[in-house]
């Protein structure tokens, strides 16, 4: 399937991995993808600067399976979405144990058109743009696992405002052009030193 999770998190990938399955499950049912490969889901990505910027990484298996450092791409003609997980670099101390960090989940979505329905079928004579954005903002709005929604941003510039390298290698890439919406969910996670040695559990 195309849920890339850790094998054994630890420290703050284990609230992000459980968000991760939450998310996995939830985006499915919403959106009603039965091939597991058309949501390309994966958890924290890493921030690796390239000639250009920097691009989003992560553990990728190959066409032999095999785990691959690589970069985290949408292709329109297989994927119907993608998300990843950014973390800020700097982590607050608040009291208590108690650390908080600012977060972001990162969505690329194929919306389809007339020719070649994806997420959205039944909507035919308008871009459904607001309707993606608002089924993952319902699906965050609510607080899991310690994530507290607070902003959304749109547009390739502050979607990709992490990593510019994804926009200058190819400015045309990741452009909200039709049939593709990229928008991004900024959120704080909090979370107890003590939760970063736990598996948090994980109820849908």
């Amino acid at each position: 399937m195309a849920l890339y999770t850790r094998s054994a998190p630890v420290g703050i990938d284990i609230p992000i991995a459980a968000f991760q399955q939450f998310l996995y499950s939830q985006v499915k049912l919403a959106w009603n993808i039965s091939d597991d490969f058309k949501y390309a889901c994966y958890d924290r990505a890493y921030r690796d600067l390239i000639d250009k910027g920097y691009v989003p990484r992560s553990m990728i298996p190959n066409s032999q399976g095999v785990l691959e450092y690589a970069t985290i791409n949408f292709d329109p003609e297989t994927n119907w979405a993608v998300s990843f997980f950014s973390v800020a670099d700097q982590t607050k101390i608040i009291m208590n144990r108690t650390s908080s960090s600012q977060m972001a989940l990162i969505f690329g979505v194929n919306l389809g058109t007339a020719d070649h329905p994806t997420i959205k079928p039944t909507v035919l004579d308008h871009r459904p743009d607001e309707e993606v954005r608002n089924d993952i903002e319902r699906i965050c709005y609510t607080p899991r696992f310690d994530f507290q929604i607070n902003s959304i941003d749109t547009g390739y510039e502050y979607v990709f405002r992490d990593y510019k390298g994804m926009i200058d290698r190819d400015k045309t890439q990741y452009r909200d052009w039709q049939p593709l919406r990229v928008f991004r969910i900024n959120m704080e996670l909090q979370y107890a030193l003590e939760d970063c040695y736990q598996p948090v559990q994980n109820s849908f």
